[in-house]
């Protein structure tokens, strides 16, 4: 599989080198029509050939720059009929022209690799600094861990699953990881809360849910004031309380004003909170989970995401700590990669795009 899929990429890096070394040719010999119908009187329009060198410098770097320089000077020198160049171009003066173009495609060509080896720096600055800021979010988790492992397995399995219904929605790379970290700190801010009343074994006082519901603000506004890098991934976590009917908090939210990574980790929140063991109750089972799930849709939940949800829970791509076991996907990666987190196997939706709006 892997291999197939290198060959399909140098197939792709072939066609494109074959049609950008065409583009440059074209617009050559489309300069070299232009003159010989503009004639000596616009001579001027020479300064075209400058676009295809530069063009060359741009893809093909010092070599291809130089090499369409040559073409140009040639062209626009023994090429062109005598009768159409201006007066200036006779004893060979075209060559100062070859000069001018030469210099061009050098210089062009080496700034393209000068700005090609800045890039790679700045990539190897920012993969740097990427895993820097995941070593970071898997600090916190490690925080909440050691207060309550429950609620730190509880996180991963959420950041799973709501990986897998962003993949199903169509989201890309970068979506997919800010989606990912969304779901595996959204209780952040159960840091705060006294252990007293997050491990409670038995049914919370108004008192006590009240402090609990703080955690969803606490834990986004710890995340932006660690690095406003992080905004984002705060968005979900602030949010992922917020109800379809706008019951829920911190803001009261409703519909497609909420934020659509919050009112995915609400959905995935919500059916693995009944599908894994709490310190006051056992897991739900599956079919019963999956009923209210359904009949949340369109009241605490997004309907089109419970569906969505639904289907992928059928295919076997959602993990359920009865299932699948406490630790799943409780351990965050040092770097990204959707295809070692994804589920394996099993058919993908249809992307819904109307419902990431």
């Amino acid at each position: 599989m892997k291999d197939s899929l290198l060959l399909r990429r140098r197939k792709r890096t072939v066609w494109t080198f074959s049609f950008q070394a065409l583009v440059v040719a074209f617009l050559v010999l489309l300069c070299w029509l232009v003159l010989v119908w503009a004639g000596a009187a616009h001579f001027v329009l020479v300064h075209a050939l400058y676009i295809p060198i530069l063009l060359a410098a741009f893809w093909f770097r010092r070599a291809g720059a130089l090499a369409t320089a040559v073409v140009a000077a040639y062209v626009a020198g023994p090429l062109l009929p005598w009768d159409i160049a201006p007066a200036v171009y006779a004893n060979n003066a075209w060559l100062i022209r070859a000069g001018f173009f030469l210099a061009t495609g050098a210089l062009s060509g080496h700034l393209s690799v000068v700005l090609d080896d800045r890039y790679d720096r700045l990539r190897e600055v920012y993969g740097s600094v990427t895993h820097l800021y995941a070593r970071t979010l898997q600090g916190f988790m490690r925080l909440l861990e050691y207060k309550d492992e429950e609620t730190s397995a509880h996180c991963g399995r959420v950041a799973r699953n709501a990986l897998t219904v962003g993949h199903a929605l169509g989201f890309e790379r970068q979506r997919l990881e800010t989606l990912y970290w969304s779901g595996y700190l959204h209780d952040l801010g159960k840091l705060a809360t006294p252990a007293s009343i997050l491990l409670k074994p038995s049914s919370l006082t108004d008192a006590e849910y009240d402090v609990i519901k703080q955690h969803a603000a606490i834990g986004a506004e710890l995340l932006v004031g660690v690095s406003p890098a992080f905004r984002e991934i705060a968005v979900g976590v602030r949010h992922h309380h917020e109800r379809w009917d706008g019951r829920g908090y911190p803001d009261g939210l409703s519909h497609r004003d909420i934020p659509v990574f919050g009112r995915i980790l609400s959905v995935v929140d919500v059916f693995e909170a009944m599908t894994s063991d709490r310190p006051y109750r056992k897991a739900l089972p599956i079919e019963e989970a999956r009923a209210i799930l359904a009949d949340g849709a369109g009241k605490q939940l997004d309907p089109d995401l419970v569906g969505l949800f639904l289907e992928l829970e059928a295919d076997g791509k959602v993990h359920i700590e009865g299932r699948d076991g406490k630790h799943t996907g409780m351990e965050a990666p040092d770097t990204f990669d959707p295809e070692e987190l994804l589920p394996k196997g099993g058919r993908r939706p249809a992307a819904r795009q109307a419902v990431a709006a």
